[in-house]
């Protein structure tokens, strides 16, 4: 099959409602099992300030209430903790920020490998009812669902034998129209070329796919 090359495809999005919806799913799955995540981290972190507050009660009625460097040892704690909490809690939020991003993307580079192949068959397809079985092409490396493609050549090449032995059976019917001598079946093997020449154009013999 000389001259056959692969599609190249420019637009990543081929079919809108199958990618965008596909995406979506993977997305709204990783953002409730990281809501689910964060919210059990929250929940853990009211546990450790309520401890927190429970060693500070048992302090103060160790050190006494009026120790002013008690107090404010737990005052400066209390704001670390809470910074840090802060801290990391804004991390946690940009780091599945972009983990939303990197799945998105994957998602829609994910279907784009699903609905490129179908988009290029249906095209391929559309060229087969044209009767133009010349412009068919392979498929881009890494698509999905590559049997599509043998499936076409198969289709192509069985639509090409199908033409090409019609066009020898109409050009042997031309000459001998010919060969006969009447005008009348003369100007019929005239009409006989223009099918045989169509006829070879589908074969691909005329463009050498």
């Amino acid at each position: 099959m000389s001259g056959q090359r692969g599609y190249r495809r420019r637009r990543i999005w081929v079919n809108a409602h199958f990618q965008l919806k596909h995406t979506a799913l993977t997305v709204g799955v990783a953002v409730a099992i990281m809501g689910v995540l964060g919210a059990l981290w929250v929940r853990t972190l009211a546990e450790e300030r309520k401890l927190m507050g429970l060693r500070q009660a048992g302090a103060a009625q160790v050190h006494g209430t009026d120790d002013p460097s008690a107090a404010e040892f737990d005052a400066e704690f209390k704001e670390r903790v809470e910074s840090g909490d802060l801290k990391r809690m804004l991390g946690l939020l940009g780091v599945a920020g972009v983990l939303v991003l990197v799945l998105a993307y994957v998602g829609v580079r994910t279907t784009f490998r699903a609905a490129g192949p179908a988009y290029a068959i249906s095209q391929m397809l559309k060229l087969i009812i044209a009767g133009d079985l010349v412009s068919i092409r392979h498929l881009r490396k890494g698509d999905e669902f590559k049997f599509l493609e043998d499936d076409v050549f198969a289709l192509r090449d069985a639509l090409r034998a199908e033409s090409a032995a019609e066009a020898g059976f109409l050009k042997a019917a031309a000459d001998r129209l010919r060969a006969a001598g009447d005008p009348g079946a003369v100007e019929l093997a005239g009409t006989l070329d223009g099918i045989v020449s169509v006829k070879e154009q589908r074969a691909g013999r005329k463009k050498g796919a």
